[in-house]
């Protein structure tokens, strides 16, 4: 189970469309990551991002890094 995670109301309104693209875990993973991304202004890898969106213990790494390199997007 993937720890949750508080985002900014302004962030979750722009991420909130992208939602139907996902499954759910996958969208969890997508919007964690995001997170991470916005928070790691200079090295911008997988491993960052968990660091930043304070993932980096609660999670296994090859998760993120599974994301994107085997995530299906979902059918319609």
């Amino acid at each position: 189970m993937l720890r949750a995670l508080t985002l900014p109301a302004t962030l979750s309104r722009v991420l909130d469309p992208l939602r139907s693209c996902f499954t759910a875990p996958s969208f969890e993973v997508f919007t964690s990551l995001v997170a991470g991304l916005v928070a790691q202004p200079v090295s911008r890898t997988v491993s960052g991002m968990l660091t930043r969106a304070g993932l980096a213990g609660a999670w296994q790494h090859c998760r993120a890094h599974r994301f994107f390199s085997a995530a299906r997007p979902r059918r319609v």
